[in-house]
């Protein structure tokens, strides 16, 4: 049994998270821009991204995964970053008429399943998101949204059989509805992740995720990444002025419009240099986390990246670290190059 201290943790590289909205919205679309993805398409919604200029490695699946399928996606991991289930409720659907609960003990006589039938279902899907999770690599897991009615609030929940629904939330890191925004007769797609407890299946364990984020569809993983605000950061956005304490509060803040499906902007904006912040807090990050020799093996420790984030932390520039970090890491380069030549010669 180890104690350490939450100052010294440096956070896992991977996100997990679940992404959910309308039919059509982009969800797929903002997947295939991740790192590295593999998207297994369980209900062939990736067909028409090659035409539209998107490229990435596509599993599309007909059923559930058999044994040798799980053998060879075992040993496809290494060679991606990101891994995409779309959409999640496809895949459950998929998972409950699979052979694998054809007993007597999972499959009612009706062909329905069992209250056991059920269990094995759920056991089985959280087996492979956590595995997914435990080897390092971001996972996206797509999802429908099942639009309800609170009194006369439409609420948005993660579309998905059985109660998994429930106990999604707790493996993941953010959950965000994806939405349109429309604003001086132009339309957007923006994430959305208010606060937990509206109308809205959400939620930010990394605490740095804005309320609102706009994605291309081009660079969407990008753009959501490069919007994380520091923690600092995040915690000064929400403290209330001495203003807003004084005064009650209005509608300024992004909601659902009245048809439930556009998360809209309706005042403030991010000011240049909250943006630069949070710029220079992600290169910062993906310098130390991405920096590679060309072996694959890590330019930076995690006790150096520790350092760093420390040291970004106590209010040193990050601009600053980042130009050490290059000098580090072009130093470090030029050495490996050097000892690799000796070693081939």
């Amino acid at each position: 049994m180890n104690i350490e201290n939450t100052n010294n943790i440096v956070p896992d590289d991977n996100i997990v998270m679940i992404l959910y909205g309308r039919g059509g919205v982009g969800k797929t679309t903002f997947a295939a821009t991740a790192d590295k993805p593999l998207i297994i398409d369980f209900e062939n919604g990736t067909k028409f991204l090659g035409e539209r200029g998107l490229q990435c490695d596509v599993i599309r699946m007909a059923e559930w995964f058999t044994n040798d399928d799980k053998k060879q996606l075992k040993d496809l991991l290494p060679l991606y970053k990101t891994i995409v289930l779309d959409p999640i409720g496809d895949a459950m659907e998929k998972l409950i008429v699979s052979h694998g609960l054809d007993s007597r003990k999972y499959r009612a006589p009706d062909g329905g399943l069992t209250m056991a039938g059920w269990g094995e279902a759920k056991r089985q899907m959280k087996e492979l998101i956590k595995w997914l999770r435990d080897a390092g690599k971001n996972v996206i897991l797509i999802a429908h949204v099942a639009e309800g009615k609170d009194g006369e609030q439409t609420t948005y929940r993660i579309q998905i059989q059985t109660k998994l629904s429930d106990e999604l939330p707790a493996m993941v890191d953010i959950i965000s509805y994806m939405g349109v925004q429309k604003k001086e007769g132009k339309t957007s797609v923006c994430l959305y992740t208010p606060a937990q407890g509206g109308n809205f299946d959400s939620k930010d364990r990394t605490g740095r995720v804005p309320e609102l984020v706009t994605v291309s569809e081009k660079n969407g993983w990008h753009d959501f990444l490069s919007s994380f605000a520091s923690v600092e950061k995040k915690a000064e956005q929400n403290r209330p002025s001495q203003s807003e304490q004084k005064q009650p509060a209005n509608n300024t803040h992004p909601q659902a419009s009245k048809e439930g499906t556009k998360p809209v902007m309706q005042n403030g904006k991010a000011t240049e240099n909250d943006s630069n912040e949070w710029k220079e807090a992600s290169e910062l990050k993906s310098l130390l986390r991405d920096s590679e020799y060309p072996d694959q093996k890590k330019v930076f420790s995690n006790k150096e990246a520790c350092i760093y984030s420390n040291r970004a932390q106590k209010g040193e520039k990050r601009i600053d670290l980042i130009d050490e970090l290059h000098a580090i890491m072009e130093e470090r380069l030029k050495k490996w190059e050097a000892d690799h030549k000796k070693v081939t010669a």
